[in-house]
């Protein structure tokens, strides 16, 4: 058997979320067809269907030309290249994720709630 190594980077899906927090962001997107895209993202479909502005398109060949406005299908995107911001914004909407949310009128609070022991043994009184 073969192994399947290959020299490219394993590439970490991006979620629509997170691309969306690109809008009106510069962005590179690399087709399956070869041809390499610069340009600022406008919109973003769930699909991940693109809209791109101010685009300079670099085909197959080398050459190069600039659009005004380009739609990429998202089944033809080979990778997304987002600016070095993107590290920042990644580890703050982990951290959004992960602190504790407030509010609301839940069924108890910090000891306990409902009556009943505090889930912690039986009956041991301090």
């Amino acid at each position: 058997m073969a192994s399947s190594k290959s020299s490219k980077p394993k590439e970490i899906p991006v979620p629509e979320k997170l691309l969306r927090e690109f809008c009106s962001r510069k962005i590179k997107v690399d087709t399956s067809t070869g041809e390499i895209f610069v340009g600022t993202l406008l919109e973003i479909e769930e699909n991940m269907n693109l809209s791109l502005s101010g685009v300079r398109v670099t085909f197959l060949s080398g050459h190069t030309a600039d659009m005004r406005c380009v739609f990429i299908k998202g089944s033809k995107i080979r990778c997304i290249s987002l600016p070095k911001s993107a590290k920042e914004l990644v580890k703050d909407l982990a951290m959004r994720q992960l602190m504790p949310r407030r509010g609301g009128r839940g069924r108890g609070g910090y000891r306990g709630g409902r009556g009943g022991s505090s889930g912690r043994g039986f009956g041991r009184k301090y």
